[in-house]
């Protein structure tokens, strides 16, 4: 089994949430990365970093649902094409498409409805202590 390109991974900060008052955060656009990516991307490099993890502002993506356009993340697949940084795409950070409730099943794939989250014999033994 092949590894990353380095032991280290940079990262950049890929949030997209809203916050209470409803306003969403870009934070790749925020920071300017969707710009600099290239820059940034080589200055990793220079540190012996050449695999990164990145994320894709679903917001941006699929503004409609189930309508994609991936025309946002041009900018950053070209620069990781030109500088061969090794890319681990993060989809949905820290934010999620606007018609998404995810405390609602409903709003849940249909093959994940059925899932639910259960608590191991150790979490249990932990609580009744």
């Amino acid at each position: 089994m092949q590894g990353f390109q380095s032991f280290f991974l940079g990262g950049f900060e890929c949030s997209t949430h809203r916050l209470r008052n409803g306003k969403r955060l870009d934070l790749v656009h925020s920071t300017r990365h969707d710009q600099f990516a290239a820059s940034d991307f080589r200055l990793l490099q220079r540190h012996g970093i050449f695999s990164a993890r990145e994320g894709l502002r679903w917001h941006l993506i699929e503004a409609h649902p189930r309508r994609f356009d991936f025309s946002s993340a041009r900018t950053i697949i070209d620069a990781a094409h030109e500088t061969g940084m090794e890319v681990i795409w993060d989809l949905w950070h820290y934010g999620w498409p606007d018609d998404i409730d995810i405390s609602a099943q409903s709003s849940l794939p249909v093959s994940l409805r059925s899932h639910r989250p259960r608590r191991s014999n150790s979490a249990r033994k932990l609580k009744s202590r």
